[in-house]
């Protein structure tokens, strides 16, 4: 997810975050895993404010230097 310029410090990628998990709960999926760039601080701050641990890299991002994956088991 994107959040532009003008739309940041509104709450709306942390919305986005939380209907997802609320979806992802009713659907009993069990984890969420999730991808951002080292270079996007207040991406990452996010997953961490959602209590996402790091884990290494998933395809196809395995050999993306810039990448930095997440995990959270939602049930």
């Amino acid at each position: 997810m994107y959040t532009n310029l003008g739309g940041r410090q509104k709450g709306i990628a942390s919305a986005v975050l939380r209907e997802l998990e609320a979806w992802m709960k009713n659907l009993k999926i069990p984890k969420c895993v999730l991808e951002t760039g080292k270079n996007l601080p207040e991406a990452v701050a996010l997953c961490q404010k959602f209590n996402y641990q790091i884990i290494p890299n998933y395809e196809p991002f395995q050999n993306t230097e810039n990448s930095i994956c997440f995990k959270k088991y939602m049930l």
